[in-house]
């Protein structure tokens, strides 16, 4: 997982920025087969994931960007990657 871009208060949301910290790395090989549900979760809420200090609510919420964006490439499967064997192709919009 790579954050593109943040608004978090410069120095403390720093964290989610990979060309800072490697806090996002807890993402890799990450699947919702392999991480029940009730574990997509901060630790301090009886999850697997770390938190960021300070930046709880950041955290939070990119746990559960990553875990609703998995669940919605696992609904969409079929259609996102139905061509992903032919690089440069136009997407197909179905």
């Amino acid at each position: 997982m790579v954050a593109t871009q943040h608004r978090e208060t410069p120095g403390l949301g720093d964290v989610i920025d990979r060309e800072k910290s490697t806090w996002s790395d807890q993402f890799n090989g990450r699947s919702l087969r392999n991480t029940p549900a009730a574990n997509w979760l901060l630790t301090s809420d009886d999850g697997v994931f770390d938190q960021i200090t300070g930046a709880t609510v950041t955290s939070r919420t990119v746990v559960d960007a990553v875990r609703r964006t998995l669940e919605y490439a696992e609904i969409h499967r079929a259609r996102l990657f139905e061509n992903s064997g032919s690089l440069g192709d136009e997407p197909n919009d179905g």
